[in-house]
């Protein structure tokens, strides 16, 4: 029984001795240059985005800069349901707050971002699909080779068509189905940042 346990922990990605081993998330997919025609008027009146859907190796990087922890130190438990929220500036989950150092991408389809701890690991945040009223899905490349993505929604669930369509989208870019996270904002509180911290 305790073997089959232990089996089944490492298969979903950590083992009860080390956490969370991000290897088991690796997505062999390009940055890409796909430009949206992005509305920054619509995009910047935005005041508290939601992450309903992200990618296994985003949602573990943001943890971990929030967290100022390497990925291991933490389980998959610990990690549900964190209520991250982005306001405009500052990221806030795990009863933590996170302001990254950033800068617009030449192109302006996007950012790079680096969180101010020690283990942070610098990267791009490229806008790849909207529709300008309630979600902008984007691909994140870091500097050491790993990509993820995210979708920032202005609720905190998406509605089932449109879910479908960002999910269609994701797996176009490369992206495997497995890997899609699924945030549950149910038990989260009004204040996001008071949640407790790992």
């Amino acid at each position: 029984m305790i073997l089959q346990l232990l089996v089944s922990l490492s298969l979903l990605g950590f083992s009860s001795v080390q956490g969370m081993d991000e290897t088991k998330f690796k997505e062999d997919v390009g940055c890409g240059d796909i430009s949206p025609a992005v509305d920054f008027n619509w995009l910047m009146t935005i005041g508290k985005w939601y992450f309903p859907l992200w990618s296994q190796m985003y949602r573990l990087r943001v943890a971990s800069d929030l967290l100022e922890k390497p990925i291991t130190s933490f389980t998959e438990y610990q990690l549900s349901n964190s209520c991250t929220i982005f306001d405009g500036t500052t990221f806030k989950g795990h009863g933590r707050e996170l302001t990254y150092d950033v800068e617009p991408l030449p192109a302006g389809n996007g950012i790079t971002f680096k969180a101010k701890w020690k283990g942070a690991i610098k990267g791009t945040f490229k806008y790849q699909f909207t529709d300008n009223k309630s979600f902008v899905l984007a691909v994140v490349c870091w500097e050491d080779g790993e990509t993820g993505w995210a979708v920032m929604s202005t609720n905190p669930k998406l509605d089932k068509k449109t879910e479908e369509r960002i999910r269609m989208h994701i797996m176009s870019l490369g992206f495997k189905q497995e890997f899609i996270v699924e945030e549950n904002y149910a038990g989260c509180p009004d204040d996001m940042a008071k949640k407790n911290e790992l």
